[in-house]
């Protein structure tokens, strides 16, 4: 039997942006100049959070022969503040023209959407909750459960923003008569002196085959709204240092987790086209 407490360092990045499907679809027709359905209105749902960050996790771990069972809780300087979220609407009009109405709030450490110049970037504090436990059911079958960002806050100083309209009220169009997106801005932009982002939490699953170096997985995980099950498998080399590939066939979202003693890297991603990715963590940590 082995308990006892346990301090950690990490270093994690998150990037989770999500369009409703519908807008993706209408705004596709719209860059490639295809012709739209008279008539046809698309709601617009977009939103967007993210955020760097590194600390240290305090926890503690009971482990015996069968069980493992571990808390946590982490502190963590953040940077990167990007939150918020915009709604809307595209009505085409006639088959190459169409209006566009939406509002967005959000705040950032860079404004990508209005260009705002000169921004000072926020500082923020997070925490988070975590907890897991697994269970050796014999020397090659194994299952797991974990929860991360538990409760997760980061409280940010100073956090640039921006709220505004934005419409198509004034047009311009190309020399094939086709709309041009270039939709007129208004609102209003400033810095809040405190601002709390809230984090999703996530929760996973797994069992695992073990034989000799090699393993396989089925996985579950519940993240960013969505629930989707996987597949993976591993090689554990003789020094100890272990690699494990996964696959989300359902988003075709992959990652490749490292372990080198206390050394532990995470890289996921939602697709496999560098250009199209949408959600994106990454994680390193030590001791955790």
């Amino acid at each position: 039997m082995d308990s006892g407490f346990e301090v950690s360092v990490f270093s994690r990045a998150l990037a989770d942006i999500r369009m409703n499907e519908e807008a993706v679809a209408f705004y596709g027709k719209i860059s490639r100049k295809e012709d739209l359905e008279t008539g046809q209105s698309v709601p617009v749902q977009v939103a967007v959070n993210g955020f760097t960050g590194h600390g240290f996790r305090l926890g503690y771990l009971h482990q015996d022969d069968q069980w493992t069972v571990g808390l946590g809780a982490s502190l963590f300087r953040t940077g990167h503040l990007m939150t918020g979220d915009l709604s809307g609407q595209f009505t085409a009009v006639n088959d190459s023209d169409y209006n566009f109405d939406a509002k967005v709030d959000y705040a950032y450490y860079r404004d990508v959407i209005f260009k705002r110049p000169d921004v000072d970037e926020a500082a923020g504090l997070g925490f988070s909750l975590d907890v897991a436990m697994a269970y050796k059911v014999d020397e090659n079958w194994s299952w797991s459960l974990r929860a991360e960002d538990l409760l997760a806050r980061i409280r940010w100083q100073d956090a640039p923003f921006t709220v505004a309209s934005a419409s198509t009220d004034q047009k311009s169009y190309d020399e094939n008569g086709y709309a041009v997106f270039a939709p007129l801005l208004s609102g209003r932009e400033g810095y809040r002196d405190s601002f709390m982002q809230n984090l999703d939490a996530r929760y996973y699953g797994a069992v695992k085959y073990q034989h000799n170096a090699w393993s396989a997985e089925l996985r579950g995980q519940y993240q960013f709204g969505y629930g989707y099950a996987g597949v993976g498998g591993g090689y554990r080399f003789a020094n100890g240092f272990a690699v494990t590939g996964l696959f989300w066939p359902e988003y075709d979202q992959f990652g490749i987790e490292a372990k080198s003693g206390n050394w532990r890297g995470t890289l996921v991603l939602d697709q496999f086209d560098w250009n199209e990715v949408q959600a994106m963590s990454v994680g390193i940590a030590y001791g955790y």
